[in-house]
């Protein structure tokens, strides 16, 4: 009963104790504001997920170039006289039937690929794909490497 008694004195005592605590505490994010601008303990993490999804958003903007690259060149930018502009693409991976090149216009789609703008002062297109912008430019295509010229024959004089 003494056992009883006691802890219910001291439980009252432990309550009041962090009422008290509690009541009188003025915790205000400002009041750690000098402290967190120094970031003692390095940059916030939070602060840094940010960057990372623009990073990881970026990485999936390449790796759709790169596919797109894989598949499709842009090879010219036609204006027409009555003003329309429309890209040639050359299809790098045509299949039996496909075509092996494709002329579109703002708007207009192939192989689930949507051609967005046209920019002639840059010479270069922007398609999307997958959700993500892809810009093609205009550039010489990749040489093949030249053969090495052979040494004409000589002739062997016999004595």
């Amino acid at each position: 009963m003494v056992a009883r008694g006691f802890i219910r004195v001291a439980a009252s005592l432990l309550a009041g104790t962090l009422g008290m605590c509690l009541a009188d505490s003025d915790y205000a994010r400002e009041r750690y504001d000098l402290i967190v601008d120094r970031a003692p303990f390095g940059a916030d993490p939070l602060a840094g997920a940010d960057s990372d999804a623009s990073a990881k958003e970026a990485a999936l903007t390449a790796a759709a170039a790169k596919a797109m690259e894989k598949e499709l060149r842009l090879c010219f930018l036609l204006e027409t006289e009555s003003g329309e502009i429309r890209a040639g693409f050359q299809n790098l991976k045509a299949q039996e039937g496909d075509p092996p090149s494709v002329m579109l216009m703002v708007g207009e789609n192939f192989r689930g690929m949507k051609l967005l703008s046209i920019d002639l002062a840059n010479s270069s297109a922007t398609m999307q794909y997958q959700g993500k912008p892809v810009v093609f430019e205009l550039s010489k295509p990749v040489a093949a490497p030249a053969a090495p010229a052979k040494a004409p024959a000589v002739a062997q004089q016999v004595p």
